[in-house]
């Protein structure tokens, strides 16, 4: 092993190389006394201190003579017809991947615990297995589609409005929506890619996740509990539907519900978050997991998140317009459209939100460490 060396020129590094390899270059002049050899590529010395300098009336100058004038390209033409050592592979220590089985005892006194720790284990291999992706991405088709149905309805009720009323206000309107919209959905459609992607780049190991499994529970119970409230709150006021600021708070109460329920199937499923069991994690690395993963929590969500409100935005818009144009008397379809515009707005921005404050919170630890490092050297 001490007979391995790396051979370094102009920060160009190759090998690892025998040392007689690395003696007959030297003697052959393609290599300078100069240049740095090591065995690890951390600490570096001279070649004339570890081989034997030739004379100078021996030793011919080092090749210029290929493509390269400092003599690169002779010295790699050279080392070519040299076969290297291969490199050593690195043989890591084995890590524990699984737990260790219990004493049948502990089996038998934990029976009512093992039973709990399967169901959620057995939660989180299905939705685990690209199962909430799946659905994310069928959402995400169906919040496009609600987007265009809001667009084609939206140019068609202002348009004939335009023309009814001689408007140019509502011919603006005509004009303008399609591009708003294709616009927000472009933001939308982009920003919920990138969210995936960071999730899949962004990998984190704990000792256990029975703490992530846990919480997802609650969240998922915690978002079943706000949208029943919500749902039979509307069920028993029905005039809450008829006004705008409650309809608003009403929307909101549901977006929160869905953000829980959401949330907690995600934590169910420690691998959607590309969250990895490492029992040799040490507690440093698990606090920084928990909370690298709540950030990657909102990032997993946002396509199905945005898909949900694209979806409510979509049939409430085109709802409100078909009905308006059925039956002129009613008095709900305004609020219908409001309330599907109320819905589309969050709907198409939410990915590119979630995006830019998760990595403002991901690099914000980073930041604050360069700033006290340039604060220390300049004291």
């Amino acid at each position: 092993m001490a007979d391995r060396y790396y051979l370094k020129r102009k920060n160009l590094i190759r090998g690892p190389y025998a040392l007689a390899t690395l003696q007959k270059a030297l003697d052959k002049g393609h290599i300078d006394p100069s240049d740095l050899l090591s065995t690890d590529q951390r600490v570096w010395v001279r070649a004339d201190t570890l081989l034997r300098v030739p004379d100078e009336a021996s030793r011919p100058p080092v090749s210029s003579s290929g493509k390269d004038q400092d003599g690169d390209e002779s010295l790699m033409e050279w080392l070519a017809r040299e076969v290297p050592l291969p490199p050593s592979p690195a043989t890591p220590p084995p890590r524990r991947t699984a737990t260790p089985s219990l004493d049948p005892i502990d089996a038998i006194l934990l029976a009512p615990a093992l039973g709990v720790d399967a169901i959620l284990e057995a939660i989180g291999r299905v939705v685990g297995g690209g199962f909430f992706r799946a659905l994310a991405l069928v959402a995400g088709r169906l919040g496009h589609l609600g987007v265009l149905l809001a667009t084609l309805v939206s140019s068609l009720e202002f348009g004939r409005r335009a023309i009814v009323e001689d408007s140019l206000r509502f011919g603006l309107v005509a004009l303008c929506c399609p591009v708003l919209l294709a616009f927000g959905q472009l933001i939308a459609w982009r920003f919920t890619d990138l969210c995936d992607r960071m999730v899949d780049n962004t990998p984190t190991s704990a000792s256990g996740t029975v703490l992530f499994r846990l919480l997802g529970l609650v969240l998922f119970l915690a978002g079943v509990a706000a949208a029943g409230t919500v749902t039979l709150t509307v069920a028993s006021e029905p005039a809450v539907l008829r006004n705008i600021e409650l309809l608003l708070v009403t929307i909101s109460g549901l977006a929160l519900a869905s953000v829980l329920v959401v949330a907690g199937v995600l934590f169910l499923s420690p691998a959607a978050l590309n969250l990895q069991t490492d029992l040799e994690s040490s507690a440093g690395r698990d606090g920084l997991s928990l909370v690298v993963t709540f950030i990657k929590a909102p990032l997993a969500a946002a396509r199905f998140t945005s898909a949900s409100f694209c979806i409510v935005g979509g049939v409430a818009v085109t709802a409100g317009v078909l009905t308006a144009w059925l039956d002129c008397t009613a008095d709900w379809p305004p609020i219908a459209i409001s309330a599907g515009y109320a819905a589309l707005l969050p709907g198409l921005t939410m990915p590119m939100v979630i995006y830019l404050v998760s990595v403002v919170a991901l690099i914000a630890p980073e930041v604050q460490n360069a700033i006290l490092r340039m604060g220390r050297s300049v004291r």
